[in-house]
């Protein structure tokens, strides 16, 4: 059985004891259980989003495509990636803002996964992210990187460098 399905169990016994004090006229009992019930269900959301964000990207795209549409799977070009840009990925999903940069995802290379890369090397691997779709450099801001297709999208530019000036709008402000 998964920990998360564990907890949940846990969970569902504090809000039915809650339910059954609240019954007994235990107001005081019920309001602890309840307390605890919804603690329970905050970290579960919790943990469950953690999960679906650090949720490696697959080595081999083609491993288990058969929830994608067929309209889909006509688009793809099923590019593999190694096991670098899979840390890079989830060390980026997992910046505080969903942002990242190159120091940023050094150290969090080596917090995470105890790798230690050059510099010089992991702005290329970034840039070849970059040009594969699996990361967007963030527009306005050198050297910091999103997720590609993240909710950081908006504030995203996926090409490296743009050929055109900054906006008159933008400078005017």
């Amino acid at each position: 059985m998964d920990v998360i399905e564990s907890v949940k169990e846990i969970a569902r016994q504090f809000e039915a004891a809650a339910t059954r004090a609240e019954l007994d006229g235990e107001h005081e009992k019920a309001g602890r259980n309840q307390e605890r019930f919804s603690a329970l269900d905050q970290l579960i959301a919790e943990v469950e989003h953690l999960r679906d964000v650090t949720t490696p990207i697959p080595n081999d795209f083609a491993e288990d495509l058969s929830d994608i549409p067929r309209e889909l799977l006509k688009e793809l070009t099923l590019a593999k990636t190694d096991e670098l840009e899979q840390q890079i990925h989830i060390v980026v999903q997992s910046a505080p803002d969903g942002q990242a940069d190159i120091d940023t995802i050094l150290i969090g290379l080596y917090r995470k996964f105890d790798v230690i890369q050059k510099r010089r090397f992991l702005q290329n691997k970034l840039w070849r992210m970059t040009q594969k779709g699996l990361l967007s450099s963030v527009r306005g801001k050198k050297g910091v990187y999103a997720v590609a297709g993240s909710e950081t999208g908006s504030e995203v530019d996926s090409e490296q460098e743009s050929d055109e000036g900054p906006d008159i709008d933008e400078l005017l402000g």
